[in-house]
């Protein structure tokens, strides 16, 4: 990606704690996250209207299709009713009669054939050169919007990246939804051309670090417990503000890997949060330390019971 090959990746997933510093911050960056990704929602609601409004302009027809699937839609839920109510009086699944389920197929039907002519009118129409410009003014107009949208969230710049790669697809399908708060949410920290577990302890980096901290008293997690550096904002002098957050490592990471993203997510689980630190790593081969190199395996399906009645499904060679 931007001229840049791109490398199998992982991701390592942390247990946390609430951060030390910063809390504040975090949970204002999670709520604004919330409202970018819905104002994105209704950015795209729009960008869709107007995309309808510049087809039945272009084609009358299209809208008196759209009028009768409308009928078309009314007159099959009606005629549904009608069935369920048969099955109702008769107590039974089967106690339709056979008129009322044909005269539901035949409607569908009907609708069918409605559905295949303005998908295909619609085609034609999206093929045109006079839709081409229209394409280009609306999509110009959306982008402009975003870009003041962006602006306006008052997002450090890898939140609102991760907010707008999850809304990537949503030109495509059935309109985007909007997402009610819960309490859950997510922020990120975009490593460019990424950091090696090693620059990540070394604590020099403006954007993360991992500092040891002291074991507790029973030794039992030695070496696991780190405090993670965060950037999450910056002050009025560009200068990073870091959130603390408490994680337990408890399997090192790849020396050979490179940090690419770090996400702090809180998920909201009944009435309380739960905290997690998750490092995305890349580089150039995951190989399987216990994975097999060279040699086959034959395997002989033969079910058999066995003397101490036991049941053999297979053996292997």
């Amino acid at each position: 990606m931007f001229g840049n090959k791109a490398q199998p990746s992982k991701i390592y997933s942390y247990g946390a704690k609430v951060p030390t510093e910063g809390l504040a911050i975090v949970q204002e960056q999670m709520w604004l996250a919330h409202q970018y990704r819905n104002a994105l929602v209704e950015l795209e609601r729009k960008r869709r209207a107007a995309v309808e409004i510049v087809l039945l302009r272009m084609s009358p027809e299209l809208s008196q299709i759209d009028a009768a699937l409308s009928v078309a839609n009314t007159q099959i839920d009606e005629a549904i009713a009608v069935v369920q109510a048969q099955k109702v009086t008769a107590r039974s699944k089967l106690g339709a009669s056979k008129e009322s389920k044909k005269a539901v197929k035949e409607k569908k039907a009907a609708r069918k054939v409605l559905y295949d002519q303005r998908k295909s009118l619609r085609k034609a129409l999206f093929a045109s050169e006079e839709w081409i410009s229209e394409q280009d003014r609306i999509d110009e107009d959306t982008h402009t919007a975003q870009l003041a949208l962006r602006a306006a969230s008052g997002l450090f710049w890898g939140t609102y990246l991760s907010v707008e790669s999850s809304m990537q697809g949503c030109r495509c399908g059935a309109p985007p939804a909007f997402v009610p708060w819960r309490g859950s949410g997510k922020v990120c920290v975009q490593i460019q051309g990424g950091m090696t577990p090693d620059v990540l302890l070394e604590c020099n980096d403006n954007r993360l670090r991992l500092v040891s901290v002291a074991e507790n008293r029973t030794g039992r997690r030695k070496g696991r417990s780190f405090l993670l550096h965060m950037r999450v904002q910056s002050d009025d002098c560009k200068k990073p503000i870091f959130a603390q957050i408490p994680i337990q490592l408890h399997r090192p990471l790849p020396p050979d890997s490179m940090v690419k993203w770090v996400y702090l997510i809180r998920e909201r689980i009944a009435t309380h949060d739960q905290w997690r630190v998750c490092f995305v790593v890349s580089k150039n081969e995951w190989v399987k330390t216990d994975q097999a190199t060279h040699g086959s395996v034959a395997i002989d399906v033969g079910w058999r019971v066995k003397k101490n009645g036991q049941l053999r499904v297979a053996y292997w060679v």
